[in-house]
């Protein structure tokens, strides 16, 4: 199945559930190979995934943004999407999270505290004084 043909079928599965054109409901089936998308029982699973991540989202629990979220989810191996730490990732301290976003994203060795000394000296605003 060629690009076009797999898009194709996505969205007809996203037409057949109801779940609208985004790149989020995309991503999801994307992860799926050419078999697993004609399998039915899978497709309802993904789909069941997908309804359940944009309930937990719509509910906006979580204590971070979700780009932050989805951040933390993978730096704990997770799939950027998979809300089921999400509970305990929403009680980490805001330096934690930062350091995990930090780290995360590629700056590793103290950066965190580097780029909150960069806030400050440039911004005047030290972020260890916000709680």
């Amino acid at each position: 199945m060629n690009s076009t043909e797999r898009f194709k079928k996505v969205m007809d599965i996203l037409k057949e559930f109801d779940l609208g054109n985004s790149p989020i409901n995309h991503s999801f089936f994307d992860k799926l190979s050419e078999e697993e998308m004609d399998n039915q029982g899978l497709i309802k699973q993904t789909v069941n995934k997908l309804l359940s991540y944009q309930e937990r989202v719509s509910l906006n629990t979580n204590t971070y943004p979700e780009y932050v979220m989805q951040n933390l989810r993978q730096r704990r191996g997770l799939d950027k999407y998979d809300t089921s730490l999400d509970d305990q990732l929403s009680k980490m301290s805001k330096d934690n999270a930062f350091k995990e976003v930090v780290n995360w994203n590629g700056l590793l060795g103290g950066y965190d505290y580097t780029i909150k000394s960069w806030v400050k000296d440039i911004y005047g605003v030290n972020l260890d004084d916000i709680k």
